[in-house]
């Protein structure tokens, strides 16, 4: 019998001892690891939303970038006279005329602007001249004006062209002697007429 107490006291102590230690259960273990996985959890969401928004940046489409409206679509050109080569422009008495490179090609057009605001035309910038071996040719912007002011004798106006009203203009190239079949063009190829002389 006290074999059978002194084994029994061993197992006591070999418990107590073992729950000491950290081998036996523990109260608190749970605890700690239920925690240990709630910040790991709480870690991993955090990381997945991070992820679905990024991920949600790509996918989305971009907003659209305005575009702008093409040439045609903001202007009418329409060539309302002969076209003419000339050596020179600006002929007027007691004034030196520009003398041309080549030969100046005179093109009166009319111009309408199509929007629905004021709106100024810059021709120098947004059409040029291509004949008939692909060569362009950029307006002379010294030569229209003295044209435009000398030889049909507009009146100067550097004001915005009003919607829908023709203002009569002149367009001056100058251009290879030998340079024939001509098409006066906008640079962003919405528009194109065939020239004739």
């Amino acid at each position: 019998m006290n074999r059978a107490r002194i084994g029994l006291a061993a197992a006591g102590l070999i418990v107590l001892t073992a729950c000491q230690s950290g081998i036996g259960p523990e109260i608190e273990r749970p605890r700690a690891t239920a925690r240990a996985y709630e910040r790991q959890v709480a870690e991993l969401e955090r990381q997945l939303a991070a992820r679905e928004a990024q991920l949600t940046a790509v996918a989305s489409p971009a907003a659209p970038t305005a575009v702008p409206p093409s040439f045609a679509e903001r202007w009418r050109v329409r060539v309302v006279g002969p076209v003419e080569r000339r050596s020179q422009v600006g002929v007027r008495d007691g004034l030196t005329p520009l003398a041309a490179a080549g030969s100046y090609l005179v093109v009166p057009v009319e111009v309408t602007n199509l929007t629905d605001a004021p709106a100024a035309f810059n021709p120098g910038r947004e059409l040029v001249l291509a004949d008939g071996e692909e060569r362009t040719f950029d307006l002379d912007p010294a030569a229209s004006g003295a044209a435009y002011l000398l030889d049909f004798g507009y009146e100067a106006s550097f004001a915005p062209r009003q919607p829908g009203i023709p203002y009569a203009d002149v367009l001056v190239f100058d251009v290879p002697t030998n340079a024939e079949d001509f098409v006066l063009q906008s640079t962003d190829e919405s528009f194109s007429v065939p020239l004739e002389r």
